[in-house]
């Protein structure tokens, strides 16, 4: 109980902070660094990292990729990893249409053995 008013309360907090970036003009490009928590019924929690960024190479054309992290207890592992490029074209002031590619790559550990789908 306590952890989802926690998290509640995190989430209203940037909601907040992000209304007052929202007047700006948007950009493409970024950096973030993310902590994960996951909670999986009927199996274990885990958590970790993740590092993600995007950034514009032409007007109208981004790249982006992001990895990321997760243990899990029970001795289980999992990496991610993404990497695409979008093409946006503005519609209206303040609105963009935006096509991605994005590649996608899972790796499962599960104590010594790997799983792969």
């Amino acid at each position: 109980m306590n952890k989802r008013l926690g998290q509640t309360v995190v989430s209203v907090i940037f909601a907040l902070l992000a209304g007052t970036t929202m007047a700006a003009e948007h950009s493409y490009d970024y950096v973030e660094l993310r902590y994960n928590l996951v909670d999986i019924d009927d199996f274990d929690d885990g958590d970790g990292i993740e590092l993600a960024g995007s950034v514009a190479v032409h007007e109208n054309v981004h790249v982006f990729g992001s990895y990321k992290k997760l243990d899990f207890d029970g001795n289980v592992d999992s990496n991610f990893l993404q990497i695409g490029a979008g093409y946006m074209m503005p519609i209206a002031t303040g609105a963009d249409f935006c096509r991605t590619a994005v590649l996608f790559h899972r790796r499962c550990r599960c104590g010594s053995r790997k799983l792969r789908r």
